[in-house]
Formats: structure tokens, sequence, C-alpha cells
């Protein structure tokens, strides 16, 4: 890896003896977000059942056959299922994987594009899942999937800049997908084909509508005192990542994302 030169900044005087990236400070506001609307929607759930004696917030927002989504035109169940479960111990799970690795994907990426990222895997998860499984399917694995397959891309495609983390995380979603997709086709009532749609779209969107980052020193005003003191008395040089992409591309590269999973929908539901 080639570190950029701190010429012109602050680092110049301190001879860094290494560097490191800094991701800056701030919480993964979209990673909770999503973790606490889909646990509300299971709350609803819950009261829908006990009070009315079915569950009617599954019933309106599960996914279901392209035939049907087209026929009715019920196109938010697309997403929708992305915050519905069928029950505590899948909610637990798929919430604890976005707890766990949504984070590091919302600091890389950004809370805007780490979103459009999110919905994008489970609009694709949810698509192919429309298309190829005739039942009815709810949860937020298809995103889940989306980020574990993000996440391995990012690493693959920046590995000479992210190091051994990077090389680390890849082997962690390489391992993470492939055990998921075994257990999706051993155990029953798992829906494998939301699970591939939406590892499809975390790859596309990465691929096409994600990030190509260079290096660069962290402007060392935006570093708090306490920062400012421990980079400089270790000398590490702290670096970021630049994204080299204009934000209008990756735009347009996710509403193409879109466009694609919802057509597909719309040529096999009208046939």
């Amino acid at each position: 890896m080639t570190l950029p030169r701190p010429e012109g900044t602050p680092y110049e005087t301190w001879q860094p003896r290494s560097a490191r990236i800094y991701l800056g400070r701030g919480r993964a506001w979209v990673t909770y977000t999503l973790l606490a609307v889909s646990i509300l929607v299971y709350v609803l759930q819950v009261a829908s059942q006990l009070l009315l004696g079915e569950d009617l917030v599954m019933l309106w927002l599960m996914k279901a056959p392209a035939s049907f989504i087209v026929r009715w035109g019920q196109w938010w169940r697309l997403w929708t299922p992305l915050f519905v479960h069928g029950g505590l111990m899948h909610l637990a799970f798929n919430m604890y994987a976005l707890y766990l690795y949504g984070p590091t994907l919302e600091r890389l990426l950004g809370k805007g594009w780490f979103l459009a990222l999110y919905l994008t895997a489970g609009l694709w998860g949810n698509a192919l899942s429309a298309v190829l499984n005739p039942g009815f399917a709810v949860g937020a694995s298809s995103a889940v999937f989306g980020v574990f397959a993000a996440l391995w891309l990012l690493m693959r495609r920046h590995r000479e800049i992210l190091g051994l983390w990077g090389q680390r995380v890849m082997q962690a979603m390489w391992s993470l997908i492939g055990v998921n997709l075994l257990l999706g086709f051993v155990l029953p009532r798992v829906d494998n084909w939301g699970h591939i749609g939406g590892a499809l779209g975390g790859l596309a969107f990465i691929a096409l509508a994600g990030p190509r980052w260079r290096l660069e020193p962290y402007p060392f005003d935006a570093l708090d005192q306490n920062e400012q003191a421990g980079f400089f008395l270790n000398r590490v040089m702290p670096l970021r990542l630049r994204d080299q992409r204009s934000p209008l591309r990756r735009a347009l590269a996710t509403a193409a994302l879109w466009a694609v999973a919802v057509g597909l929908v719309l040529v096999v539901g009208s046939r």
C-alpha cells in the first residue's frame, strides 16, 4: 500500500512512523433505526395476534408471489417484508446480525448510501423470491445477506488499502454467506431465494453504485484535542477514504438496480 504524502498538513512535521485509516466519530443511526423499526413492527404483530386473534400486520406486509403483487398492485410487498418476522427467534437472529455488521458498513458507506444498500438488497431478495418462490415469506434476512455480500466485495475491491483487517472481514463474510445458505437448503421453511437475491443485490450495489476509494490524510482540524494528541504522541498519520465516484453516477446506478428488480416482478407477474 502506498501512503499519501502528508505535505502541506500538520502531519508533515510529525515524521509519522505509521498510518491508520480513521473513520471518524458518530453513531450508526440508520442501523439503530432499522433495528428499532423492526422491533416495533414485531410488537405490533404480537399485539394484533393477542387482540384480534390474527397477525394482520404480517398479512398486510409480507412478501407475496409476483402474480399476486402485480394483480393487486401491492408493490410495497417488495420492501415491507424486511420489517416483519415469523417469531422472536427469527427477529433476534436477523437483528443480531444487523447489529454486528451494520454499523461497520454504515461507517464505510455513509448513512444515506448504507440505507440505499439495505433497501436495494432487500428489494432484490424479495423480487427473486416473488418470482421463484410461490409462497409467502417475511424477514430481514435478504437485506442482511446483502450486508454480508457488500462487505465482502468492498473488502475485496479495496484489499490493497484495507490490509489485514479487510482480509479478516472478507473471510468472515464468506463464511457467513456459505454457512447460512447451506442451512437454508437443509432447514425447512427457509426462503433461500430471498437470501440469494439479497446477496446478489448487495454485490450489484457495490459493483455499480458502491464507492471507489483512495487514501488521503484525515483533516487535522476535524480531530478533537484528545485525538490530535493521541496521533501526535504515537506518530501516527490518520487517513480517510475518499470516494472517487460521483454521487450522481451512484444514484443513477441505484435507480437502475431498483428498476431491474421491479421490472422482473412486473414481467413475470403479468404472465
